[in-house]
């Protein structure tokens, strides 16, 4: 790409746990980053996560079916799905598990126009955008809360047609994009993710300023994070 992109991935599991039910994808040569988050309450939660986005990756490189790459980003998505449902299917052990995915893919644009970003969403990880000092949180938590339990009302693994939020984005030297789980923002707000990632020097930076600061919050939950700064374009 002559678009320039540096990022950082990180990924914890929650305090006093040993299984992550978090994954991640940060391939910053195919501009692509995806983060899941294994549902909470149902089995392999880590196993859905980690089918989920390997089957994006794959989809839109050299795995791609019948050696066909899907034309968008929404089309891995529901390939992720299905790769999701069809691990779980004849294994009592995986029956009912579900991830819920966010995943960002930066693609080139012809013509001098700035550089364009697919955007797909579902459940309640997060994709932000810190631009000019100012943060946008470009998804919309897919949940619902019943008394004091929050369910996720659409994730990859329940249907056969996963029906994600897409839309697509402009990519800007000096952004900062973040993906997270929402083991960072159930305790840290908005106005200190802003704060950590307008400070940091640089996306390692920003990603363990982001890890410290949901750990010293005490997050209950694992813990994904990847930042992806863009730099002037480098000319062919």
């Amino acid at each position: 790409m002559t678009i320039r992109l540096r990022a950082h991935a990180i990924t914890r599991p929650a305090p006093g746990e040993l299984v992550n039910e978090d994954a991640f994808v940060a391939e910053e040569a195919a501009g692509l980053f995806v983060v899941a988050d294994g549902l909470a309450g149902r089995p392999a939660g880590e196993v859905a996560s980690e089918v989920a986005v390997r089957a994006v990756s794959q989809a839109l490189g050299d795995g791609a079916i019948d050696g066909v790459a899907p034309a968008s980003l929404a089309d891995a998505l529901q390939r992720a799905n299905d790769a999701v449902v069809a691990r779980a299917t004849g294994d009592l052990d995986l029956e009912g598990m579900a991830a819920a995915v966010t995943a960002l893919r930066f693609r080139e644009s012809a013509n001098g126009r700035p550089a364009s970003v697919e955007l797909v969403h579902a459940g309640d990880c997060r994709a932000y955008l810190l631009r000019a000092g100012h943060l946008t949180m470009l998804t919309v938590d897919h949940l619902c809360v019943r008394g004091r339990t929050r369910v996720i009302t659409k994730v990859l693994g329940r249907r056969r047609d996963v029906d994600p939020d897409t839309a697509e984005h402009e990519a800007h030297p000096g952004d900062r994009w973040l993906l997270c789980t929402d083991g960072l923002n159930k305790v840290v707000d908005d106005g200190e993710i802003q704060a950590l990632l307008e400070d940091a020097s640089d996306p390692v930076v920003a990603a363990g300023g982001l890890l410290d600061a949901a750990r010293a919050a005490h997050t209950p939950d694992d813990v994904t994070i990847v930042v992806i700064d863009v730099g002037t374009p480098r000319h062919p």
